[in-house]
């Protein structure tokens, strides 16, 4: 932890009220972070907000997400810019999101264990989200921690891409709650089931059915809620 470069000391006054109040000088952590752009040639993300860390995975996960073919993608990194060329864009199709595929229910409070044991910055500062992957035979596959829960799915998909892991053979398990347009990201990618620990808006829900996607929200050690596409989630 003392050589992480996403994190930072400080020195505060903790305030402790119980039958007294009392201030304690104490030293703590909290996240750092950066505003970057990312350019990815037809159309520019300005102002995001992440991690100093990932970022070539940041600008190749963005492109993924946002639908482009990355097959010959690339990453220059220049200033506060991260540029993604090489990408072209390509048509969505919710078809080639595999349906075949089933997870067994009992796998999946254990992904969330294990995605939690394992985001030890979640853990520790209390400001990070996590994107994990996992096979769908509830093996662990790798994890991300970023102060923006965008942030992290993006970068887990850049290093999923340079690993060469095809999205559509991964469980995703994500800390936070999830909207219209993280769901549009995930489906995009073409990843087939989708965990959250927080609540799903509506328009996730939308999204999720359209496009074939399966999602599953306030999952919890012992109960999870399947909000479409059940098919995939064997009893």
């Amino acid at each position: 932890m003392d050589n992480d470069v996403i994190i930072r000391y400080v020195d505060l006054v903790r305030v402790e009220i119980d039958d007294n109040i009392r201030g304690i000088g104490i030293r703590d952590v909290v996240a750092d972070e950066v505003l970057v752009d990312i350019d990815l040639g037809s159309e520019k993300i300005e102002g995001f907000s992440t991690s100093p860390y990932l970022l070539e995975e940041l600008g190749l996960g963005a492109a993924v997400a946002r639908g482009y073919n990355v097959r010959f993608a690339y990453v220059d990194i220049v200033g506060g810019t991260i540029v993604v060329r090489g990408i072209s864009r390509m048509g969505f199709d919710s078809n080639r999101i595999d349906s075949s595929k089933k997870l067994l229910v009992h796998i999946i409070p254990k992904m969330v264990r294990e995605s939690m044991e394992k985001a030890y910055r979640f853990q520790k500062t209390g400001c990070f989200h996590f994107a994990s992957a996992f096979t769908f035979n509830g093996d662990f596959i790798g994890i991300v921690e970023d102060i923006s829960r965008t942030g992290a799915l993006y970068k887990l998909l850049g290093l999923l891409l340079k690993r060469g892991t095809s999205f559509n053979d991964i469980v995703l398990v994500m800390s936070s709650r999830v909207n219209e347009e993280l769901m549009r990201s995930i489906a995009i990618s073409g990843i087939p089931i989708a965990i959250f620990r927080g609540a799903p808006t509506l328009r996730a829900i939308e999204v999720a059915k359209r496009f074939n996607t399966t999602l599953i929200a306030f999952a919890k050690p012992n109960r999870f809620n399947i909000y479409c596409c059940y098919e995939r989630i064997l009893f």
